[in-house]
């Protein structure tokens, strides 16, 4: 049975801060008690649900995917604005 979840109980992502300077070992627990549920929170308005499966694409894989991603939108719109679109490989 799949438990309902408010969005409005989930905390944002984007309101928690971690300090760099500090040891990981502190910085995990930093950030773990801010976001609550380091596996259902926010961003913005998208509920976030991290889940693992065996044998599945990590989570470092996925964010370097979107990465990549959204590198490439922002290279293809200051693209368009800079110069009239032309055929080949944005650098």
């Amino acid at each position: 049975m799949l438990k309902t979840i408010d969005a409005n109980d989930l905390v944002d992502i984007r309101n928690v801060q971690v300090d760099a300077t500090l040891p990981k070992y502190e910085r995990i627990v930093s950030f773990i008690n801010q976001i609550k549920n380091p596996y259902q929170f926010k961003c913005g308005d998208f509920v976030v649900s991290v889940k693992y499966a065996k044998n599945g694409v990590s989570l470092e894989d996925c964010l370097e995917r979107l990465a990549a991603i959204e590198t490439q939108t922002e290279l293809e719109g200051f693209q368009s604005t800079v110069a009239p679109k032309t055929s080949g490989v944005v650098l």
